[in-house]
């Protein structure tokens, strides 16, 4: 008997944490601060706040000031007041996060390349299809 799908998606996420654990860890950051910093390289070109990083990663307002305040001391961004409300601080890379995530990109890069290692480029499309429905799906059942 074959092993539940849910297994499978479980296993492979396992996975590949593991292997971005290994990657990233000679940049002395963890999986979230990973996730952070992936999210501000993205989208150098618009304001992202703590609060964007809260839904984004789906993680409490504690858990995402203590990853931005360690994210900031190790020299990764900045908090920069957006304006006059103090209150609104907009969360900037500094050069070494850019330098970093121009490696991270690549390292990403890599990751997908061992996904897809063997997968014609139809079976690509169709299997991120496939995964794209399979969380559309997930998703309605629990906003039921």
């Amino acid at each position: 008997m074959s092993k539940p799908f849910g297994y499978s998606i479980k296993l492979i996420n396992k996975q590949l944490s593991n292997k971005k654990n290994c990657d990233i860890k000679k940049y002395g950051i963890t999986s979230q601060q990973f996730e952070i910093l992936m999210h501000l390289y993205k989208n150098q070109d618009k304001n992202i706040f703590q609060k964007d990083i809260e839904q984004k990663l789906e993680i409490t307002g504690a858990t995402a000031t203590g990853l931005i305040n360690r994210l900031e001391q190790n020299g990764y961004i900045e908090r920069k007041v957006l304006g006059t409300d103090s209150r609104y601080k907009v969360l900037i890379l500094t050069n070494k996060a850019i330098e970093l995530g121009e490696d991270i990109a690549e390292i990403l890069k890599h990751h997908e390349e061992i996904i897809f290692d063997g997968f014609s480029e139809e079976e690509k499309r169709l299997c991120e299809e496939f995964m794209d429905r399979i969380l559309d799906n997930l998703v309605k059942e629990i906003e039921q």
